[in-house]
């Protein structure tokens, strides 16, 4: 099942939820919240599937949607949630890199490479 909301699309697989970012710049502020908002939409969701976020549109995530990511990431790993991301530009990579952040995540270059390392 596809599904689209407003700042992602969803692709509802049997074992993975795959969420396609459509925007080229995530912001998550007071006063534009629909990313982080339809991110938690799609976990409240999951049903036993794995989670998979692609960044392979995205040029700039912000330092809050970055926050955003790492409360989720606390949240799955509570609930039991596999979770990773891909399709990362080689800036946002380098970012996830120096922030050590690319030992909290799994992260991989494609959604075929991210399924084969969630193992469902």
């Amino acid at each position: 099942m596809n599904e689209v909301l407003a700042t992602v699309d969803l692709e509802m697989e049997e074992n993975f939820a795959i969420v396609k970012c459509k925007a080229t710049v995530i912001e998550v502020s007071d006063h534009d919240f629909n990313w982080g908002k339809d991110i938690d939409s799609v976990v409240q969701r999951l049903e036993g599937r794995a989670l998979i976020i692609s960044f392979s549109k995205v040029v700039i995530l912000s330092s809050a949607a970055l926050q955003h990511l790492i409360q989720l990431y606390f949240r799955a790993k509570e609930q039991h949630i596999k979770f990773g991301l891909c399709g990362m530009n080689s800036g946002m990579a380098e970012t996830f890199k120096i922030t050590r952040l690319d030992t909290l995540f799994l992260i991989a270059d494609t959604i075929d490479e991210l399924k084969t390392l969630l193992g469902k």
